[in-house]
């Protein structure tokens, strides 16, 4: 009766397991779990939702009040998109070439936070000034 069963389908479980263990074998060798690693998927996930909110309000920003028409106001925050991918390949040649991943994020996170206060307070300013 064993004889009618090819040899081939005897060997099934043994493939299996030989290749459980390969797969296994990979993801320990290519997938490392750091402390870090929440950190900075937290980061990169906020500062993602805060690029997305800020072009939002800078598109409604610069329509209200008839500021810009919006063709203008459009073509302003596709400039902006444009610079922002052009800043992500110089940022990438930075992290590989002399900071490393973890301090990139930090920095630009950092950077994106200081940029982004100073505009809000000089927005403020200016409706101070203009309006009262």
């Amino acid at each position: 009766m064993q004889n009618m069963v090819p040899m081939w389908f005897r060997n099934i479980p043994a493939k299996i397991l030989e290749s459980t263990a390969t797969a296994t074998e990979w993801f320990k060798y290519y997938v490392a779990f750091r402390k870090a690693v929440p950190f900075i998927s937290v980061l990169i996930f906020v500062h993602g939702w805060v690029e997305y909110a800020l072009i939002a309000v800078l598109i409604t920003h610069l329509t209200t009040d008839n500021w810009l028409h919006l063709p203008k106001a459009a073509s302003i925050v596709n400039v902006q998109d444009g610079v922002t991918a052009v800043l992500v390949l110089v940022v990438a040649y930075a992290s590989d070439a002399y900071l490393g991943p973890f301090q990139a994020v930090v920095c630009t996170t950092m950077a994106y936070i200081t940029v982004s206060a100073t505009f809000a307070m000089r927005q403020t300013e200016m409706h101070t000034i203009f309006w009262g």
